[in-house]
């Protein structure tokens, strides 16, 4: 029998970030998918840092 940590472990997600992205939105949503045991990782549109709309900045992974 499959269990369901074991089915969240073969799949992979994307949080993707660009210029102005909401901080507490994007944070939350990676941090939940990775309590759950979810392959989760920042990706950025573009290299380097992410400036979201409160002026915080994120490095993607």
């Amino acid at each position: 029998m499959v269990t369901q940590q074991a089915r969240s472990n073969s799949v992979q997600v994307i949080v993707l970030l660009a210029h102005g992205f909401k901080e507490g939105s994007a944070i939350y949503c990676l941090v939940r998918l990775r309590e759950a045991g979810i392959n989760a990782s920042l990706v950025g549109i573009s290299a380097g840092l992410i400036s979201g709309s409160h002026g915080i900045s994120v490095r993607p992974d």
